[in-house]
């Protein structure tokens, strides 16, 4: 391996593990049904220890995320959220049958030591649609590819992990879980993410993409020579 090669392993290494303690992420139930109101929820904090942050006390301006849903037609909507003890929650009806999307997108306002941060995270619900297909979600580096097979069944645990559009083969994906670990797991040369058989309960997959910055630039008038930007999806198995 060459030197900057090296250095770049280091760099994501000491990156993932200094914000893996601090994600932001979406929970909603993964099926919904047309007329019926369904809850969404954002948090933030480490994920494993099962204790979300209070909000009340949320990093720089992430409460400002903009939550945005996609129906089956592709229109979007942003949702107003409210705060919550550990959460800000929003919510939505279904008008239509289909595979409905949330997201975010957040560049946040603060450098935090010496890196500008960028939250992404994603989920689906099956609102009674079709099981053909599959369905694509995230938005930047990283995207994640599911079949609709799969979202018919509850919380998906097969995911096909895409990087700018493709396959990410044999390649590690971090996943938290309730239990106080972080396991690293690896796709498959098609690019297959599958979560073992002993796995019970909440999934957090976490894709992470540090870009070292030369030079020095500003951010909000703050100097910052690190870029990331981390992924999240949570499900269960």
């Amino acid at each position: 391996m060459k030197f900057s090669g090296l250095l770049t392993v280091i760099f994501f290494l000491l990156t993932s593990h200094i914000l893996s303690a601090h994600e932001m992420w979406i929970e909603t139930k993964p099926m919904g049904s047309v007329g019926v109101t369904q809850e969404v929820k954002v948090f933030f904090g480490e994920f494993s220890w099962n204790k979300p942050t209070s909000a009340a006390k949320w990093f720089s301006d992430i409460a400002d995320c903009k939550l945005i849903l996609t129906t089956p037609d592709g229109t979007t909507k942003i949702l107003e959220k409210s705060k919550e003890e550990d959460c800000y929650k929003a919510s939505f009806i279904p008008k239509e049958k289909g595979i409905y999307k949330l997201s975010f997108v957040h560049v946040v306002k603060d450098v935090y030591k010496e890196m500008r941060l960028t939250y992404v995270s994603a989920a689906v619900v099956n609102v009674s649609a079709s099981k053909k297909g599959s369905t694509i979600v995230g938005q930047g580096h990283y995207q994640l590819k599911i079949n609709n097979d799969d979202l018919t069944k509850g919380y998906p645990t097969h995911f096909t992990v895409m990087e700018e559009g493709k396959i990410y083969a044999k390649n590690m994906v971090e996943v938290s879980n309730l239990d106080s670990t972080t396991n690293n797991l690896t796709t498959d040369a098609k690019g297959m993410l599958t979560f073992p058989d002993e796995w019970k309960g909440g999934q957090l997959i976490q894709l992470a993409f540090p870009v070292k910055i030369e030079g020095q630039k500003e951010h909000n008038g703050k100097p910052y020579t690190n870029d990331y930007t981390v992924f999240t999806f949570y499900t269960k198995s």
